[in-house]
């Protein structure tokens, strides 16, 4: 533990040089080693405002995954990809316009947007969201054959499989 705090006081120095990295950092120390949301929102807080789109994204997840205020958590993801094109924040806005929010039609909306981007995870979601929440085996095979070339080719494998397509 004395490392670590050691770490957040080198940490605290980078960020006195502007480095929104830096408060990213301090706020997960404090979200994941000492549960303060508090503390990890108000660094996050920082990042953000110094331009840091990971700061941006891990506002929203603390809003959404910890403090389920999802109005808040689409307000940091949207902020972190208009401004600065973060495609996890493109990913997260699907994501939680799927699982919380209900709103396929947004979803669709931010996975292509992740898509565009060039995020492979963002073409699993939606051929996952074709296949699980739109009962669309069509367009679900079509999402997870476009994800054969990617990084997550082995989870379009498995998907294909089980739906009784050949992907060869």
């Amino acid at each position: 533990m004395q490392d670590k705090e050691k770490g957040i006081k080198y940490y605290k120095k980078c960020y006195e040089m502007e480095y929104g990295l830096c408060a990213a950092a301090i706020g997960e120390y404090y979200e994941e080693d000492k549960k303060d949301y508090k503390k990890a929102k108000e660094w996050y807080l920082r990042g953000s405002n110094l331009n840091y789109s990971g700061s941006m994204q891990k506002l929203g997840l603390l809003y959404s995954d910890i403090l389920k205020d999802y109005d808040k958590a689409i307000y940091w993801y949207k902020r972190g990809f208009n401004e600065l094109s973060c495609i996890d924040c493109a990913l997260s806005l699907g994501i939680i316009y799927k699982n919380n929010i209900k709103d396929y039609d947004k979803a669709i909306y931010w996975y292509k947007k992740g898509i565009k981007l060039g995020d492979a995870r963002a073409i699993q979601n939606l051929g996952f969201l074709y296949e699980t929440k739109l009962n669309n085996k069509e367009k679900a095979i079509y999402w997870y054959k476009k994800a054969l070339n990617t990084e997550v080719k082995t989870m379009a494998k498995r998907r294909l499989k089980e739906l009784g397509v050949s992907y060869e």
